[in-house]
């Protein structure tokens, strides 16, 4: 089984398609229909998808993934694992475009299918207001991950056990590092709506991931991910 732990705005659907590829010619499609099934599981010759669920995973699973932490799942023995880890102030800034990229699309469309999303409670125009309300998780997930106490060290040697660890920022040409498939680089598009950020925004959020910017220097000197990945 090969398994995705999926942090969010790290460019993890264009993985997950790049593997739905393998059983569909419409891998968006597929996505979407593997999303409406109930039990989020679907089969395509002898390929078994699952996706969002981290129960009942075996290795009669081809590809799976989820946003649960790793210190929260249990993985069969012999589990390809895979991860993607991003610039943290470009994916917290990400994160932020998204969550208000949904609600205007909620407000547009009552029957949005993430009309329910817990996120939408702090998707504030008002930047100082969602720093002070969004959990420290969704701005440091990278980081919570891997480590439920927030500690760079324990995060770094959790993410050191994974298999591929790839980045977004060399996607495209690191996807093809994964062994035993061969999978074709697909980009799931960006958040539609990039709202200009002020500077003020932008070092209070780094500020805020000094623990997460910590982590990903232990992975550099370790050789994990490249030194040069991101400035």
């Amino acid at each position: 089984m090969y398994y995705l732990y999926h942090i969010r705005k790290t460019g993890g659907r264009s993985i997950i398609l790049s593997f739905m590829e393998l059983a569909s010619k419409f891998p968006d499609q597929f996505y979407e229909l593997l999303a409406s099934t109930p039990g989020n599981q679907l089969k395509s010759g002898d390929k078994i998808y699952r996706g969002w669920r981290t129960d009942k995973l075996t290795d009669k699973i081809f590809f799976a993934f989820s946003h649960d932490p790793k210190w929260a799942i249990k993985l069969p023995t012999g589990t390809t694992t895979i991860t993607c880890l991003r610039d943290p102030l470009a994916r917290a800034t990400s994160y932020y475009n998204y969550i208000l990229s949904i609600r205007d699309e909620v407000r547009a469309n009552k029957n949005h299918p993430h009309v329910n999303m817990p996120d939408l409670a702090w998707a504030h125009d008002n930047w100082r207001k969602f720093i002070c309300q969004v959990p420290h998780k969704h701005i440091s997930n990278q980081l919570w991950m891997f480590d439920k106490e927030f500690n760079p060290a324990s995060a770094a040697t959790q993410i050191e056990a994974i298999n591929i660890v790839l980045t977004t920022e060399t996607l495209n040409r690191s996807i093809n590092n994964i062994p035993g498939v061969k999978l074709i680089p697909r980009h799931f598009g960006a958040t539609k709506v990039k709202r200009s950020i002020p500077h003020e925004f932008s070092d209070e959020l780094r500020n805020m991931l000094r623990s997460e910017y910590e982590m990903i220097n232990i992975l550099k000197d370790k050789g994990v991910i490249c030194k040069n990945c991101w400035v």
